[in-house]
């Protein structure tokens, strides 16, 4: 008998605040491939993301330096430098989520992984991912693709 066991993975790019089904994924599978090899797109969740307010949605969007963002892999793409972001996303957060369970104990890791200075967004996001696998005790390999020798072009990756 084959002893040897099919492993699952996933691949999914990077995203800022990932949702539960990101979670998921990765927790479905036995690898996950954090694919930030791939050109940025702009108006995607991979800088920005939604949060429910008293008064409907409001988007959290990290700044990214312009010049050239479009050409850009996701490891490769800058945080822009200057903007106050992060003490206003955190703001946002604590004046929606205070009444939230365990929100007193979750925010001053945030406000630590807020403080953490990330100059990529792939680092950014990597950052929170493991944070929050962390958080919810997942524990699974986790490959950057952008240490792999990879064909940048998402259709040549599948």
């Amino acid at each position: 008998m084959n002893s040897k066991r099919a492993h699952t993975v996933a691949i999914h790019q990077p995203a800022y605040l990932p949702w539960l089904g990101y979670f998921e994924r990765i927790f479905r599978s036995d690898v996950f491939v954090f694919l930030d090899s791939v050109q940025f797109e702009k108006n995607s969740f991979t800088n920005r993301n939604k949060i429910k307010t008293a008064h409907g949605e409001q988007w959290l969007t990290v700044p990214v330096k312009a010049k050239g963002h479009t050409e850009l892999s996701i490891a490769e793409l800058g945080i822009a430098d200057g903007e106050p972001w992060q003490k206003k996303h955190l703001k946002a957060i604590q004046l929606n989520y205070a009444k939230a369970r365990y929100f007193s104990e979750l925010f001053p890791k945030l406000e630590a992984l807020y403080a953490s200075k990330a100059t990529t967004l792939a680092d950014l996001c990597f950052n929170q991912l493991r944070f929050w696998l962390g958080e919810l005790q997942i524990e699974r390999e986790i490959i950057r693709s952008s240490t792999m020798t990879l064909e940048k072009k998402k259709s040549a990756l599948v």
